[in-house]
């Protein structure tokens, strides 16, 4: 997890921001929200790169640490034995895994 996205005329993106391990098959979206958020960012603060970076940072910080959250629930789980809390059986974990990431406990309330 990256602790800063933006400094200066520098933004991070993509996996360069944020590496979610275990892989959980969102790196793509990643990169490609991360691009039109910062795209959307620069149009809206059109001659103001600071405004624009830190705007961009709030919105893909969130993102990249929920998935990060989410890549530690799953290697939590993977691990043997699996971490104190988490159910043994797999279908809930899978469940929870597919789920969209805001209906994770771990992550509610993060977005």
């Amino acid at each position: 997890e990256s602790t800063r996205l933006a400094a200066g005329r520098v933004a991070l993106t993509g996996d360069a921001a944020f590496v979610a391990r275990p892989h959980v098959g969102a790196g793509v979206s990643k990169a490609a929200l991360n691009a039109a958020w910062l795209t959307d960012a620069l149009a809206a603060a059109p001659g103001n790169i600071d405004a624009a970076l830190s705007a961009y940072e709030r919105q893909a910080r969130v993102f990249g640490a929920a998935l990060v959250a989410r890549a530690r629930y799953l290697g939590a789980y993977l691990e043997d034995p699996p971490r104190a809390g988490l159910a043994p059986d797999p279908i809930p974990v899978m469940q929870a895994i597919g789920a969209p990431l805001r209906e994770i406990p771990e992550l509610a309330g993060t977005f």
